[in-house]
């Protein structure tokens, strides 16, 4: 159903991907598109999908619903990983300014040498005099296994901070705080913080890099330049736009003459003085939006870590998230939905060896230790149901 214009909804009781395809075929995303039976006609559309995965699914959707027929399928691109040498490649019938911009990028660093950079510039400042105690001893881990270890959590903090566009500035005010009530080890934390605060900057400018995250923007941001130059038909669909270079590709497509945004499970029937009452008259991902209510992005890492910290008193997440929770010592209770409240039997998991497995034989070894018992135990401790004998039969993927 049709939200507004070039805004649809996929109902959450339908199959996604199905559904989709067959709109686009029927010419009931983009008026006028398809036209005709022309086998070239399909490529001359973009379609965005959240995941690789999404997009191998929607060519094998694609290749069922033409049943043979010979036709060369759209351009079909994950959100968030646009390919610079596809860009340049797209853009090459166009003005070309485009292609030259993605060409003129800064390379990223390899996640190797980013990481044993960032490791570096720990052990440096885990063994100056400010991080160790009055005998001498080291107030932290300093051990090159520790550093990689914590160099991985800092890459991971400034990737969500460049994907929610957090400069580097914010952190002044939060460094140059004295808080004598904080434990001595959060104040280590803020040294460190202002550290790489001072020193990764220059360290990527004198390599002549940028950020992973940041490059992706960019190529997002030239994308939807591209696409507003564009005549031709671009559909995005299955995502809600978490990341803010995504919501500007998002609306740039809703707003696009031959533009359609498919919209996953939205609930349309949700009255105004409700919505207002969760969203506080807020649009946003991983935020605030009232005193009571916060917007997840990935609900079930956020709400459980929210929660042990005391940032939340209850969350709607899978079982597996629960138990997990307690296995790390979280002291939460928790509440099973009734059968007619839950999703658990519209949620299922699929897995198969790959044909040209290198592994072959150890991938069928696993398949046949899930249809025992001792297999289906161990997955059922971790919050999985147990498979039925229908489900443990192989079948083909055609």
């Amino acid at each position: 159903m049709s939200v507004r214009a070039n805004v649809f909804n996929i109902p959450a009781s339908a199959p996604f991907l199905p559904t989709l395809i067959e709109a686009l075929r029927s010419g009931r995303l983009v008026p006028g598109f398809p036209a005709g039976g022309d086998p070239l006609e399909l490529a001359r559309a973009t379609l965005y999908l959240p995941t690789q995965r999404a997009c191998r699914l929607a060519r094998e959707e694609f290749r069922a619903l033409l049943q043979g027929e010979a036709a060369i399928l759209p351009r079909i691109v994950p959100l968030g990983d646009i390919d610079a040498d596809e860009l340049i490649f797209a853009q090459a019938a166009a003005s070309g300014d485009l292609a030259q911009a993605a060409l003129g990028l800064p390379e990223t660093l390899s996640p190797f040498e980013r990481r044993l950079l960032l490791a570096d510039l720990i052990v440096t400042w885990a063994n100056t005099p400010a991080v160790r105690g009055a005998a001498g001893t080291p107030l932290v881990a300093n051990t090159p296994a520790a550093a990689m270890a914590l160099a991985a959590d800092l890459a991971q903090l400034i990737d969500d901070m460049t994907t929610r566009e957090v400069g580097w500035d914010k952190f002044d005010d939060l460094v140059r705080v004295e808080r004598p009530d904080l434990d001595d080890y959060w104040k280590l934390s803020l040294r460190l913080l202002q550290v790489l605060r001072e020193r990764w900057p220059q360290l990527l400018q004198e390599r002549g890099a940028i950020e992973p995250a940041a490059r992706r923007d960019k190529l997002i941001a030239a994308e939807t330049a591209r696409l507003a130059a564009s005549d031709a038909p671009v559909i995005a669909a299955g995502s809600t736009g978490s990341m803010p270079a995504t919501a500007t590709l998002l609306a740039a497509i809703a707003q696009h003459p031959r533009g359609a945004l498919v919209l996953p499970g939205l609930d349309t029937a949700l009255d105004e003085p409700s919505w207002q009452a969760i969203s506080g008259g807020k649009e946003c991902v991983s935020c605030q939006t009232t005193k009571n209510n916060w917007f997840t992005a990935v609900h079930h890492r956020e709400t459980p870590d929210r929660i042990k910290a005391d940032q939340a008193d209850a969350g709607v997440v899978w079982k597996t998230e629960v138990l997990e929770a307690r296995r790390a010592g979280a002291d939460i209770d928790a509440v099973e939905l009734p059968d007619e409240d839950s999703l658990r039997s519209e949620v299922a998991y699929v897995i198969g060896a790959l044909s040209a497995s290198p592994h072959r034989k150890e991938a069928d070894a696993f398949l046949e230790f899930l249809r025992i018992p001792a297999g289906q135990d161990a997955y059922a401790k971790f919050g999985f149901v147990k498979a039925t004998d229908a489900d443990l039969k192989l079948k083909p993927i055609n």
